[in-house]
């Protein structure tokens, strides 16, 4: 019998093997202008609403790569694969929801095995103990672990854990900053473009005047700062450790004062 590997990610209250998929509580489903349409159909040609959605590449998850979530991965046989959902059609039915055709919903949503690259893999809950391979933090970065602790400051694993939480973002994506949910509209060298997630440009606007140039938030695991919100954009650059950049500052200050100039101090 032909197995398939397969990666999920879920808050940590959530138990593949146990209990039921509870998504009517889930930000998505309340937030998402379509997802409530989207949802009844696919229940409804799979037979069930007890899904878990799962990434046959563990590169290829992207919204749920923070510390808060836990990677399930997971070995199922091949028949155990209800259906397969095409992820650029999901999204245009699920943010533009407008009438669409049985044969859009037949290509978004293909019950039975496909694993094709842009495809997210469906299989029922709950699932089998002997089907679950391994539960733990996405990279393996534990957030009560040392190198999550420490990245805020001049630790040696501050870069490594920065370089894999830049690694996490893809355009599209919708992540947490502050209190809102946005989505990456552009990912610079060394900044991020986010707008929120509405149709409406008054709406974008009024999510976005709420932030403050000089805030610092915590996005995918890296602190950033806010630079600009301006109109119905939110531009964002990783912040520096206080500890990394108080060490920039007094090295600045020695190396000034053997050259002979007065330092500027305050007061």
């Amino acid at each position: 019998m032909p197995y398939v590997d397969l990666w999920s990610w879920h808050e940590r209250s959530f138990d593949l093997r146990h209990g039921e998929v509870r998504y009517k509580d889930g930000e998505y489903y309340r937030t998402v202008p379509g997802v409530k349409y989207a949802y009844a159909i696919l229940h409804e040609r799979v037979g069930t609403d007890q899904l878990i959605w799962c990434c046959c590449r563990r590169s290829a998850h992207t919204d749920a790569r923070t510390s808060t979530k836990v990677e399930w991965s997971l070995r199922v046989p091949e028949r155990a694969l209800c259906a397969a959902v095409n992820d650029e059609l999901w999204d245009d039915l699920v943010w533009n929801p407008k009438p669409k055709s049985d044969l859009v919903w037949n290509d978004a949503i293909v019950v039975g095995t496909k694993l094709e690259d842009g495809y997210t893999v469906l299989i029922t809950h709950p699932v089998r103990d002997d089907c679950v391979l391994n539960v733990g933090p996405k990279f393996g970065f534990d957030p009560n672990s040392r190198i999550f602790q420490e990245s805020g400051t001049d630790s040696p694993h501050a870069e490594t854990a920065e370089k894999e939480s830049w690694r996490s973002f893809r355009l599209k994506d919708e992540h947490r900053v502050g209190e809102q949910t946005l989505r990456t509209q552009e990912i610079g060298e060394r900044h991020l473009l986010f707008v929120p997630p509405f149709a409406n440009m008054e709406d974008r606007k009024a999510v976005v005047s709420r932030y403050c140039v000089g805030d610092i938030h915590t996005v995918n695991g890296l602190r950033f700062e806010v630079r600009s919100a301006v109109g119905d954009t939110l531009r964002l650059r990783p912040a520096f450790p206080v500890r990394k950049l108080q060490k920039e500052r007094k090295a600045s200050l020695e190396e000034r004062e053997e050259r002979g100039q007065a330092p500027v101090r305050p007061k």
